[in-house]
């Protein structure tokens, strides 16, 4: 619909511009497929791969370098991450470890992936301390159901009404 068309557009805006070859990498998990899909129709786009993280292992680094390589990726490609957060934590650690390092664009398409990446930006949990904060996060609500969203919704407000204590107890659960 319009609201993908939308977020692809400006994703991949975003992932071009900041790129210091004007150039960005999609990968994601087999539900992100479309939108994916729809950001590599996007001038810069260097096409969008599907990568399956279930049981990952650390050759999973291996697997996205050598997609990497094979579409032309240089430090200054700009790797968009669009999925749930385990194929988010993947990628950000494959970029960080490519020719010494290229930025990540992440974007969030379950209420897990959202808080944790939204609470700690760094994205310490099932990442690795080697990985450089994302150039951004953008949140897919349109893929979390309605109910995920208000507990979403919820845990911001109170997270505002409490301050700092609370997002020290949310890092420290993440």
């Amino acid at each position: 619909g319009d609201g993908v068309n939308l977020m692809a557009v400006a994703c991949a805006k975003a992932a071009r511009e900041a790129a210091g070859d004007g150039r960005f990498v999609t990968f994601c998990d087999t539900a992100a497929l479309p939108l994916a899909r729809r950001i590599a129709r996007e001038p810069g786009a260097a096409g969008a791969t599907v990568v399956d993280v279930r049981g990952t292992t650390l050759a999973i680094v291996d697997k996205l370098h050598a997609v990497l390589k094979r579409r032309g990726a240089t430090s200054k490609t700009i790797v968009v991450a669009c999925g749930a957060g385990a194929l988010l934590d993947a990628v950000r650690l494959a970029a960080a470890l490519y020719e010494g390092g290229a930025r990540t664009l992440l974007i969030a398409r379950t209420l897990g992936a959202a808080i944790d990446r939204g609470v700690d930006p760094i994205a310490r949990r099932g990442a690795s301390s080697v990985t450089a904060p994302p150039l951004g996060l953008v949140v897919d609500y349109a893929a979390i159901p309605q109910s995920a969203r208000d507990g979403l919704g919820t845990l911001v407000r109170d997270a505002l009404i409490e301050g700092d204590e609370f997002f020290d107890g949310l890092e420290t659960l993440s």
